[in-house]
């Protein structure tokens, strides 16, 4: 399977290749293929190109563009991915497109309204106040 990787941070001069068998094997590849000889780089995260961190192999489709850190948290740039990139998952492409582009929002969900609510439940009956002399003889005294 084939991806493109990018630098986060930057989206020119992605590096496409085949994804090796382990995690450390892509790790490595990534490093190397995104290092200079001025500057190293020691990939370590991956975040696909919405920022959603990747953390398994089996995640990854054929044509992902794949952002690589060295640890850091994804870095969006404006204006997505440079147009020379043959951007080719719809996803993608979806994102990419200026707003004349994309077609209609749909229009909001019209919900019809709430039933009134129901009466409120009245409080139940005080108790019957027995006459004293009643209250007396039933509680044993004369």
């Amino acid at each position: 399977m084939r991806i493109k990787l990018y630098r986060n941070g930057h989206r020119a001069d992605g590096q496409k290749f085949i994804v090796p068998e382990t995690w450390e094997a892509l790790l490595e590849k990534a490093s190397r293929a995104l290092s200079t000889a001025t500057e190293p780089f020691a990939a370590s995260r991956l975040f696909d190109d919405h920022g959603f961190e990747i953390k398994e192999l089996e995640v990854l489709e054929e044509d992902d563009l794949i952002i690589v850190s060295a640890g850091e948290n994804f870095v969006a740039v404006a204006g997505g991915l440079a147009p020379a990139d043959n951007v080719s998952t719809p996803a993608t492409r979806q994102a990419l497109m200026s707003p004349s582009d994309q077609s209609a929002p749909p229009p909001p969900l019209s919900l019809p309204p709430l039933p009134p609510p129901p009466p409120p439940v009245p409080p139940p009956p005080a108790p019957r106040r027995r006459h004293t002399r009643v209250a007396q003889l039933l509680a044993g005294r004369p």
